[in-house]
């Protein structure tokens, strides 16, 4: 999906309060970049933390453009 090897600034968050009012903030999910775990893929520098905070009807995404045509490429796509 990502290798999170250049931060996290590719992904736009969005959720119901955003949606609502385009002038609030996204409060119910957030994206932060961190180093990979011990025990991850070997030579693996970048990763991200996807926190979703609770909310009674209400929805939050994260995501991010993917180039398709790369993907099928690699085997990523069906």
């Amino acid at each position: 999906m990502d290798d999170f090897e250049s931060g996290v600034g590719a992904w736009t968050r969005n959720d119901q309060i955003k949606s609502d009012n385009p002038a609030a903030d996204v409060l119910l999910v957030d994206v932060v970049a961190t180093r990979a775990s011990r025990g991850g893929p070997r030579a693996s520098n970048g990763a991200a933390l996807f926190s979703f905070k609770a909310a009674r009807s209400s929805w939050a995404s994260a995501s991010t453009r993917v180039n398709g045509a790369r993907w099928a490429k690699t085997g990523r796509a069906a």
